[in-house]
């Protein structure tokens, strides 16, 4: 099974330009930026400036206002400013679960 797979499986349905699109992407981006810190066992590495460049794009693809957006946003920067999955990772992922979203495909 491909992790996250109904977020693929959602993107797959929608039409990539709209804002449904953008915020799912943005979404999968954290996600799989968080996996890729837990499989590593370590922090980001900052020679990775690439994937963290692409996961902040994505995220400002969202329209700013959007409470995804901001979720997403607290994600990342708890991630990138600690040296483990921890407690206020954990609480930051649980907000964006949380996150009102209406999407139209």
């Amino acid at each position: 099974m491909i992790r996250h797979q109904v977020y693929f499986d959602t993107l797959g349905s929608m039409q990539e330009d709209s804002a449904s699109w953008c915020a799912v992407f943005a979404g999968l981006s954290v996600l799989r930026l968080v996996d890729a810190y837990t499989d590593t066992g370590s922090s980001i590495d900052p020679a990775n400036w690439a994937q963290l460049h692409s996961v902040r794009a994505a995220i400002e693809q969202i329209g700013e206002g959007d409470t995804v957006r901001g979720a997403l946003t607290c994600v990342l920067e708890e991630v990138t400013n600690r040296s483990a999955i921890d407690e206020a990772v954990c609480r930051s992922l649980l907000v964006y679960g949380r996150a009102p979203v209406s999407y139209t495909h």
